[in-house]
Formats: structure tokens, C-alpha cells, sequence
């Protein structure tokens, strides 16, 4: 039986029904119909463009009567809005009817309030992430237009200002990058749980799935957080006790013995480096780690070991858990989160440390479960006491005060300075809380410098948050607006003489040259010697492909394309082709050259400028 509360509401809700109804049909004495609706759904629940809630009611005159002002109450301040521009702002919607932002109804005062209004009104048509962002689900369908999980999924747009950030900050984070060569591809600052400033670097986009390296560790630390929650696993479990067959062929040593699944979340096994040092260790990856000889006692030092937490993922698996499926289950789906993948070994186990490919707006929901300790809209996902401890130092990593990689480890999260912490990744890959301000960082980079990403945050923006909103500048924000618009990702192309490619550069059919190339025009194609398709790559400029994911001894389940950027020249006798992987946040070079010895073939990683050779061979 409905309460007198349920009621109420579902008659106002009625009575704003029928004003819009009413509004949307009025040919004469239009501003008459207006007024009617804006009476009828004061105190009903808005949405700015940015998704900032709002509620107006009308103010009370002398005479006891709504005047025709509204005062628009938001959170603990409130602001009037007079009923001229509530009238302006409907003129220009009538006339122009589609408004891509508030400021496209004219310079009227509280636009921003009013825009939602005339959206709410069906007289302004809006772009479609704006109409998710002013999107409101109520119990009686006003206004329902979005499924609820949807609503609950979204991650609301605000500005800077709103949540106490002046434009500027963000503008000297942009420049002291540029300044210091940090190339970054995407960046969104979060505060109280909505995103006041998101960029992306073409290529790159907000959709683009990207590899997060080490920061995949987090997530499989969260993985471990639930499979404990749910008595499938404890902290304390021996490593022996989970692999008693492969620990049989391990070197008997008391420090295995005592190795538990803390001490692979905490990267304090006591061994003295990571297995995959070790000849064919991927064929076994299990063995390898437990081959690996011991230097320390565990739980007493920390040492970097990815191999551990290769071993968490094999350790659910080994429970009959599989990490990817779990994560999904358990964590991704309940927060919104889809399309993404991980890569296995050749065993078909999740590599746990690295090779989770997500997109950022993951990433920034992953910092709001930390922050929630584990609650994502009110469902507790991962154990509260859990995520506590996973956040704090477990484990001294060092005594430098002025290093972000010497604050202390948690499991598989790094202390920083200022009271933050963070998941990370190779290249600037970052997730960074703060949880005294209730912000959070999320960078996608290709650098080395990762200690600058942090240093810049810190200093241009971290420490510049105020408690309330500040006031907005206009000339400052539309700064910050073109500089976003321009912001672009380029890479280098290959040097170019115009020369041709000799015929033995194209006819390397040997046994051991794992590659094969192909010249149609001015396109070079490069296939493996299965005959898959690696590249496809222009002369002095990018062309993409879209292709399977490549990352042997590794695969992925999901078999979506990647894309895949190519571009060659020819210089002083030498090919150089450039291989771009916008997934994999890494660039491979060919270069094929002759020499004395016969033609030299070398394939190096170059993503961040290093030399890393991983092929070369001279063909006699």
C-alpha cells in the first residue's frame, strides 16, 4: 500500500508531467506555460551539464505568493536566478533548438541551471553525453531515461572550480610536462568521485584500450582481496601447501617453507630477483618461481618481484579460479567496467604483474574503490579490513623522504608522499589517491621519467586544491579549453631520402628471419613466417592497420583487433620501419642495412627512446 510520502510524490510528479506536456504543446502565451512547469517541479532533482545535482524552489514574496525568482540550491550554497533569464534562455532554445553546451543559449546569468531546465522541458536538444551526464532516475519514472545501472555506473563531469581547482593548475601541469618531455596520452583528475578534467593525445582516445603494465597488479591484488573474503584462499597460506607438486622438484629450503600469499602481495618472497631471468621460464612459469634461490627470509625485505604476483594469479588458478573471469564477475561488471582483456602464459594462466589492458576511465573507478575502501555505490565489493591494509605500508621500501618508490609498499600498492598512494606502471602509467583531499590522478605516458609525472602533480596541482568551490576565469578556462582541443600524441617517422628498397631487403627468406616484407607502391607490409599480419606502414607517414593482438609466448582470449601504426623510409642505404602499438603502449624498429659481412637485420624496442635489441642477425 502506498504511504502518504509515496503519494506526494508520485502526484507532483504527476502535476510536472502534465505542466511540460502542457509547454511543449503552447503556441501563444508560451512564457505563460513555462511558468506553470517551473512551478510545478521546484524541488524536483537537476542535473547541471557536468552532472553537479541541483534542486530550485520559487522565492516567497511579502505576499505570501512565488515571486518569479528561483533559488537554485546546490549542496551547501544556493544562488538566485531571475526569472528574465529563465525567459531569455527559453527564447534562444525555441530558436535555435540544439545547444551543444549551456553558453550556446547566450551570456545570461546561471545558464548553466537554466540549460538543464529547458532540456527537462523537451524545447533544447543536446549532445548525447551531455544528456547521460543531466540524466536523473526517480522512483516514479520522471524523467527516467537512463537505465538505473547505468546511472549508478556513470562517472559524473564537473569543472575544476566547482571542485575547488582553479583552471590555471591544470594549465601549468599541461606546460611543465611539455617542458620536462613527458609525453602523456590521456590524464583525468577526479575529485569527490566526479571528473573535473579529462585529455586525451590523439591517437589515443577515451575508448582506446591500453596496457597498464605493473598497475595491472592492483587489480589482481583486489582479485586476492575477494577470493579471501569468500574462504577460498587466506593471507597465510603456504605457497607450498597451494603447489605441493611443483614444490616437490623445488631446492628444499627453509624460506620456501615459510613463503605465504602475504608475502607475494607484500614483494617480500627473500628470493634474490624475479625467475624470468631463467631459460624457457615462461614454458613453466610455476617451477621457475619456486626455483628461484632465496637471500632473505620472507616478510623481512622488500624486493620488486613480478613473478610474485604472476604466482597470486596462479594460485587462484590453482584454486579454480581464473583471475580475468573472477576480476569480471566480482569487480568490472558490478562497476561498470567492460572490454577489456589479459594476456596468459602459455599455460592459459592470467600474467597477473602486467598485460591488463583497460581503458582510463577504469582506472579512475579503480582509485574510487580504493578510496571506498572497497565500496563501489554502496555494495561492498572487496573486504573493507582488506583494502585498509592493501592501501598502508605493510613493507619499508626505502629511507629517501623525497622519493615516491621509498614511502613504503602495501600489497601491490605503493605509499607515496603527502599521504597518497598509488597503483603504477611501467611508462607513467598511474592511479594516485589522496585521500585528505578525496582526489584522485589517472595518467596514461610513455616516459621514463616517472618521478617527474609524480613531482609535477604534486607541485602544480595536488597541493593547489582549496576546500570550496573557487571562482571560475574565463579567459583562463577557455585557455585550458584550446589547449585540450590541440593536444596531440606524435611519434618520430623514419628518416627519408626517397631511395629505393634493394630487392635482397625484401627476399630475406632464411630460417631464422622470423619476418617477411612485402613493397606495394609506397606501402610496406610486414607478416611473420606463419604469414600473419603485423603491419602495414606508409612512407614518411603513420598508417594504421587493425590486426590481432601478437605478444608471443602470450595470448588473449579476446580475440578483438588492435590497432597497429606503420611507417618507413630509406636513409643512406638503410630501411628503417617503425611498428606502433597504441594497445600495447609500445614502438618496435626494424632496420635492414648492408654491410660486409652480408645484409644486417636488427628489430630493437624503442617506445621511450631505449635501445632494447631483441633481434640481430647478419645474412651472409
Amino acid at each position: 500500500m502506498m504511504g502518504k510520502r509515496s503519494e506526494r510524490k508520485m502526484r507532483m510528479t504527476n502535476e510536472a508531467e502534465a505542466a511540460i506536456r502542457a509547454l511543449q504543446g503552447a503556441s501563444e502565451n508560451a512564457e505563460e506555460a513555462l511558468w506553470r512547469a517551473v512551478v510545478a517541479c521546484q524541488g524536483m532533482p537537476f542535473r547541471t551539464a557536468t552532472g553537479l545535482p541541483f534542486t530550485y524552489c520559487l522565492k516567497i514574496g511579502q505576499n505570501g505568493q512565488p515571486n518569479r525568482e528561483l533559488l537554485i540550491d546546490r549542496r551547501e550554497k544556493s544562488k538566485t536566478l531571475s526569472w528574465s533569464s529563465v525567459c531569455l534562455a527559453f527564447r534562444r532554445a525555441r530558436e535555435i533548438g540544439y545547444a551543444d553546451r549551456p553558453k550556446a543559449l547566450g551570456d545570461i546569468r546561471g545558464v548553466s541551471y537554466v540549460y538543464p531546465l529547458m532540456w527537462r522541458f523537451g524545447v533544447l536538444r543536446v549532445p548525447e553525453i551531455v544528456e547521460k551526464n543531466m540524466s536523473i532516475t526517480l522512483d516514479f519514472g520522471f524523467f527516467r531515461d537512463l537505465k538505473e545501472a547505468e546511472t549508478m555506473n556513470q562517472l559524473m563531469r564537473t569543472n575544476p572550480e566547482e571542485m575547488g581547482l582553479h583552471s590555471r593548475n591544470i594549465l601549468k601541469l599541461l606546460e611543465r610536462l611539455e617542458k620536462e618531455n613527458i609525453s602523456v596520452v590521456s590524464m583525468m583528475l577526479l575529485r569527490h568521485n566526479q571528473v573535473l578534467y579529462e585529455a586525451y593525445w590523439p591517437p589515443y582516445t577515451q575508448e582506446q584500450l591500453r596496457t597498464v603494465y605493473s598497475l595491472s597488479k592492483t587489480f589482481t591484488a583486489m582479485a586476492i582481496g575477494i577470493a579471501v573474503g569468500e574462504g577460498k584462499i587466506r593471507l597465510d597460506e603456504r605457497i607450498v601447501d597451494l603447489f605441493p607438486e611443483q614444490a616437490k622438484n623445488a631446492p628444499d629450503s627453509p624460506q620456501l617453507q615459510m613463503l605465504t600469499i602475504r608475502h607475494l602481495l607484500m614483494m617480500s618472497t627473500g628470493q634474490g630477483s624475479e625467475p624470468f631471468h631463467q631459460e624457457n621460464a615462461w614454458d613453466d612459469a610455476i617451477s621457475a618461481f619456486l626455483r628461484e634461490p632465496f637471500v632473505d627470509t620472507p616478510g623481512e625485505t622488500f624486493r620488486y618481484n613480478t613473478g610474485a604476483t604472476y604466482m597470486l594469479s596462479a594460485a587462484l588458478k590453482q584454486r579454480g579460479i581464473d583471475l580475468e573471469e573472477y576480476l569480471r564477475d566480482k569487480l568490472l561488471t558490478p562497476m561498470g567496467i567492460t572490454g577489456t582483456r589479459w594476456i596468459r602464459d602459455p599455460n592459459g594462466i592470467c600474467t597477473g604483474g602486467f598485460g591488463f589492458s583497460l581503458h582510463p576511465e577504469d582506472i579512475a573507478k579503480l582509485g574510487i574503490l580504493l578510496m571506498q575502501s572497497g565500496r563501489w555505490n554502496g555494495q561492498q565489493l572487496v573486504p573493507e579490513w582488506y583494502v585498509r591494509e592493501a592501501t598502508r605500508r605493510q613493507i619499508g621500501n626505502g629511507d629517501d623522504p623525497n622519493s615516491d618508490w621509498a614511502q613504503g609498499y602495501g600489497y601491490q600498492i605503493w605509499q607515496c608522499r603527502h599521504g597518497a598512494f598509488r597503483a603504477d606502471g611501467m611508462y607513467g602509467q598511474f592511479c594516485v589517491v589522496h585521500p585528505a583531499t578525496d582526489t584522485i590522478l589517472v595518467t596514461n605516458c610513455l616516459t621514463q621519467n616517472m618521478g617527474g609525472v609524480l613531482n609535477a602533480y604534486f607541485d602544480e596541482v595536488l597541493m593547489k586544491y582549496e576546500s570550496d568551490a573557487v571562482t571560475d576565469e574565463p579567459e583562463v578556462t577557455e585557455r585550458l579549453r584550446q589547449k585540450t582541443a590541440n593536444l596531440r600524441y606524435e611519434r618520430d617517422l623514419p628518416e627519408d631520402d626517397g631511395s629505393d628498397i634493394p630487392p635482397e631487403y625484401l627476399n630475406l627468406d632464411v630460417p631464422n628471419v622470423w619476418m617477411r616484407l612485402t613493397l606495394d607502391g609506397d606501402m610496406l607490409t610486414m607478416r611473420n613466417t606463419q604469414g600473419q599480419l603485423l603491419v602495414t606502414a606508409g612512407r614518411g607517414q603513420w598508417h594504421t592497420i587493425y590486426r590481432a593482438v601478437h605478444c608471443e609466448p602470450f595470448f588473449t582470449r579476446d580475440k578483438a583487433d588492435t590497432p597497429a601504426l606503420g611507417a618507413w623510409g630509406m636513409k643512406d642505404g638503410r630501411l628503417t620501419l617503425k611498428i606502433f602499438e597504441p594497445e600495447m603502449v609500445e614502438e618496435d624498429t626494424l632496420s635492414v642495412e648492408k654491410t660486409e659481412r652480408g645484409v644486417h637485420v636488427q628489430m630493437r624496442i624503442t617506445t621511450t627512446g631505449d635501445e632494447n635489441v631483441f633481434f640481430d642477425q647478419t645474412i651472409s
